[in-house]
């Protein structure tokens, strides 16, 4: 676990942002009927993307980083971007457990964010999933009903939807209990100076621009060709 923990440390958002966009893409380029649907992504109100690493023989661990962004209201810009995202705030997850697990499995990880109760727990620094903010397996491929979907949206949905990705094919992956933390320091280093990742998830902090950001956001957008065929 030390070494795990040695190993993987805190990435850079610039680097974080850029897995974003490759885990973005995996996701929605599968061909075998199993990823988002893409209503699914129409109605979210913010994403957050990980990458995993679970290790260990008898003693084992997992530790993930990755970043949270969110889809501000009526598509208004924040201070520093013309996007309709928010800049992106860096998150942390690890655990440690018991079992035999050979070698290591990496998993990509999306969570959805389908309420703004949902967001509201994402900007408090730390949260556990499944207690204090309630996940489910998302929904997959194209045909059929969304639980909690009307023809105006999500009305009555589970807060985040959970997506996960190993060997490049779809893993039934439990993340209760999961905690996510924020990684202050790596947004500061990133941003310049420190900043709270509730400013940054509401649009509200002024922050200069990035071309990695620029390209997250060039991603997220291009979602829209999902639902405008």
């Amino acid at each position: 676990m030390e070494y795990l923990m040695s190993s993987m440390g805190s990435e850079s958002l610039e680097t974080e942002c850029d897995k974003a966009i490759e885990i973005l893409k995996m996701m929605v380029e599968t061909d075998t009927g199993c990823g988002p649907k893409p209503e699914v992504l129409k109605n979210a109100v913010g994403f957050a993307f990980l990458r995993i690493t679970k290790t260990g023989l008898f003693v084992t661990g997992s530790y993930g980083t990755g970043l949270v962004v969110i889809k501000l209201k009526d598509g208004k810009p924040s201070n520093a971007s013309d996007a309709a995202w928010t800049k992106p705030s860096a998150i942390s997850t690890k655990s440690v457990g018991s079992g035999l697990q050979a070698g290591a499995q990496v998993l990509e990880t999306l969570i959805v964010i389908n309420t703004e109760e949902a967001v509201e727990a994402f900007t408090g620094g730390s949260l556990m999933l499944g207690t204090a903010l309630e996940l489910a397996a998302g929904p997959v491929g194209t045909g059929g009903e969304i639980p909690g979907m009307t023809g105006e949206g999500l009305v009555d949905v589970v807060p985040c939807y959970s997506y996960a990705l190993s060997s490049g094919l779809f893993a039934g992956l439990s993340l209760e209990g999961v905690v996510l933390n924020e990684l202050s320091a790596v947004n500061a280093k990133f941003y310049g100076s420190a900043v709270d990742a509730r400013n940054i998830l509401d649009g509200t902090a002024d922050l200069a621009p990035s071309a990695a950001v620029d390209k997250l956001h060039a991603a997220l957008a291009g979602l829209g060709a999902l639902w405008d065929k």
